[in-house]
């Protein structure tokens, strides 16, 4: 695999970092692409708030939206992420 090239797969995941500058729009937009692409979960993290936006196929908004990180982390185990991808698809 040419390292420098595109990787020719959506991830399942992505995580995506917002920076003081950065709004809701311009995370919303980034999430959206990630999801157009093939994605299946994408998280917002927000530093400064300490929250999570949740984001899942075929949404318009975060499905869970200022979360908490402790409940993020809830979300990060394995089978729960999965069967909830899967229960709203």
């Amino acid at each position: 695999m040419d390292r420098r090239r595109p990787i020719p797969f959506a991830p399942d995941l992505a995580a995506e970092v917002a920076s003081p500058d950065q709004t809701a729009d311009d995370m919303a937009a980034k999430a959206r692409r990630y999801l157009h692409g093939g994605t299946r979960l994408v998280w917002v993290l927000w530093p400064e708030r300490q929250e999570v936006d949740v984001w899942r196929p075929a949404d318009l908004r975060p499905r869970y939206q200022n979360m908490r990180p402790s409940r993020a982390r809830e979300l990060s185990k394995p089978a729960t992420a999965v069967a909830q991808v899967h229960e709203r698809q």
